[in-house]
């Protein structure tokens, strides 16, 4: 820090505590885990010149809070003054809990149950102005020229004035402490059917529930609080087949129908200068993948295989800077990004020779994907142009384009020549 001070600290207090039962037909394992991190301040001090594209990113002004381009050097203190903080950083509480089970039918088949929860509180206390005194100047005086400062434009309003050079508000106008809080809490229960794993063909058929909610709030000082509550539903009906059509040849088909739905509301209208860009924002997705693996043993050291999949990286809704932008454009998709899916094609053999002391894999794999998702940036000029208004704080978005083909090869050499030596070396295009 500024007063010699170290920083960055970390604490973490847990434990954990598991029972077991086990009987002639039934298996149950509970756990609970508990942890509690006391972090001291975050070492951050700002990098105030930038030479990307100014206004690419930049929530306080053009050439701040960008993604940085050339050479990062490594400050001689961060710009934290201790008298504001004192040594709070971070706290955080986790609570996670599971519990399995497993019943033994008659014939060979088993009903699993696999549940879990968790739930999370978080704590962030920062100085999010780098250090500001309380009489407005800066801790590192030589950088007066290069930082932009904000006043507000009146009580309530959520209009930020920028200006440059030393500061010239009174205090209490800053936004320098700022104060965060994330609760989570996510919830996933699974129960199946599995067959006899010794028949020649073998299935399991399941179902799956996920639920997870998250409250964030920021204090920003006069302005009041500002935040977000996102929400995640996914469930989900799947079935496994597997056939051995010979002591050589097997096929298995895995299918998933998955139904999701996503939302995000804001917490705050009242410091939005554009009610249309809030409220509750929800997209949801519905869809059928799978996947097909044909296997044939050669002989005991070498396997051959190849494989065929449906998959899909679920979309969303954009943070609040992004439903801010969208509001104010014609394009309103900006708000929410869809979900990226993808054929995958996989070819591959594996070997294995000397007991198991010299092995090498290769597979070939080409996936033919629809809808990538991509992060971009937004320039000011698309919120308007004006910095003054905080819905029109520039910063990045998840959006879809159009598709994409990726081409590559594994390898994979091990060996174990003499007991307690393994090499490997692999290789990836």
């Amino acid at each position: 820090s500024i007063t010699g001070q170290d920083i960055g600290e970390e604490k973490t207090e847990a434990f954990k505590v598991r029972v077991r039962l086990d009987l002639d037909s039934f298996r149950a394992q509970a756990g609970i885990n508990y942890a509690f991190d006391e972090d001291g301040v975050r070492p951050i001090k700002m990098l105030y010149e930038n030479n990307c594209e100014p206004g690419a990113r930049g929530e306080f002004g053009p050439g701040t809070d960008q993604y940085y381009c050339g050479n990062l050097f490594e400050p001689s203190f961060a710009a934290y003054d201790p008298t504001v903080l004192g040594d709070d950083g971070v706290d955080r509480q986790t609570w996670f809990y599971t519990l399995n089970m497993e019943w033994d039918l008659p014939g060979g088949y088993t009903i699993v149950s696999n549940t879990g929860m968790r739930d999370t509180g978080t704590g962030t206390l920062a100085d999010v102005n780098n250090g500001v005194r309380a009489d407005g100047t800066l801790n590192d005086p030589s950088l007066d020229s290069m930082r932009p400062a904000f006043i507000s434009a009146g009580p309530g309003t959520g209009v930020l004035i920028p200006t440059f050079g030393p500061f010239p508000a009174p205090p209490g106008e800053f936004i320098g402490i700022g104060v965060s809080f994330f609760d989570r809490e996510d919830w996933s229960q699974e129960l199946k059917i599995v067959s006899p794993v010794d028949d020649i063909f073998r299935w399991e058929l399941g179902s799956y529930y996920y639920y997870f909610d998250e409250d964030f709030v920021r204090d920003i000082g006069p302005l009041g609080n500002t935040g977000d509550d996102f929400n995640i539903r996914t469930w989900a009906i799947f079935g496994l087949a597997e056939y051995d059509f010979t002591e050589q040849f097997t096929a298995s088909l895995e299918l998933r129908y998955q139904d999701e739905v996503k939302s995000r509301t804001n917490l705050s209208p009242a410091l939005s200068g554009n009610p249309a860009a809030f409220g509750t924002f929800e997209a949801s997705f519905e869809e059928v993948l799978g996947r097909l693996i044909l296997e044939y043993d050669v002989n005991e050291n070498i396997n051959i295989y190849g494989s065929v999949a449906r998959a899909n990286k679920p979309g969303g809704v954009n943070n609040e800077t992004s439903r801010n932008i969208a509001a104010l454009n014609p394009d309103q998709s900006i708000g929410l990004f869809q979900e990226e899916l993808a054929w995958n094609y996989e070819i591959g053999i594996k070997s294995q020779w000397f007991d198991d002391r010299l092995g090498a894999n290769v597979a070939v794999f080409f996936s033919d994907i629809e809808d990538i998702q991509l992060t971009e940036s937004i320039d000011t000029a698309l919120c308007g142009g004006v910095f003054g208004i905080q819905p029109c704080a520039p910063g990045a978005f998840i959006d879809n384009k159009d598709a994409a083909e990726i081409l590559g090869v594994e390898v994979e050499l091990f060996a174990n020549p003499i007991e307690g030596w393994d090499f490997n070396v692999n290789y990836a295009f």
